[in-house]
């Protein structure tokens, strides 16, 4: 935003430039009338600059965005992955992958579902709620379960014997 108010300033400033151009003595109408053009060209000028340079500044941010989700996403898949081997039941494995990111949050499977949206287009680091189960995507039809082979937390296919209530894409806090 700071960026988008810096350029708009240039503009103005390249427009008040003109301004002192403009002669103060008398002269003849033609020489005040092509002044008057080359200001209003100058200002058409500067604007279109600035319009251009805030759609690119606003085209870098939405990636930015985009990739922080991304790696916000990656960082509750990678704290999942790493759980790997380990004794706990699903709950614990997705409150331990949230903390992450920095979430702090445990609850029933369903309760899981408060802390974003649903979504139908599963990205990594998606909690999987399921009827009486949760788990976490990591992308290519595979998510982690906890709770699994005796109670440890394991790798496996996001197919499970519990109904898929859904995909939930976690806010960030």
């Amino acid at each position: 935003m700071k960026k988008i108010k810096t350029i708009i300033a240039r503009a103005a400033l390249a427009a008040s430039m003109i301004l002192p151009v403009m002669p103060a003595s008398p002269v003849m109408a033609s020489e005040k009338e092509n002044t008057k053009t080359r200001l209003i060209e100058v200002v058409t000028d500067s604007m279109s600059t600035a319009h251009e340079e805030v759609k690119t500044v606003q085209a870098q941010m939405r990636q930015k965005k985009a990739e922080e989700a991304k790696n916000f996403g990656q960082k509750i898949a990678d704290a999942a992955i790493a759980q790997i081997g380990v004794g706990q039941d699903c709950t614990m494995l997705v409150t331990n992958s949230l903390k992450a990111v920095g979430i702090s949050f445990h609850g029933a499977p369903a309760a899981y579902a408060s802390l974003g949206d649903w979504t139908s287009d599963p990205q990594p680091g998606d909690v999987i709620v399921y009827s009486g189960h949760v788990a976490v995507y990591i992308g290519n039809g595979r998510a982690i379960h906890g709770g699994w082979n005796g109670g440890t937390t394991a790798e496996w296919s996001v197919e499970c014997s519990n109904p898929l209530v859904g995909y939930i894409r976690v806010r960030r806090p």
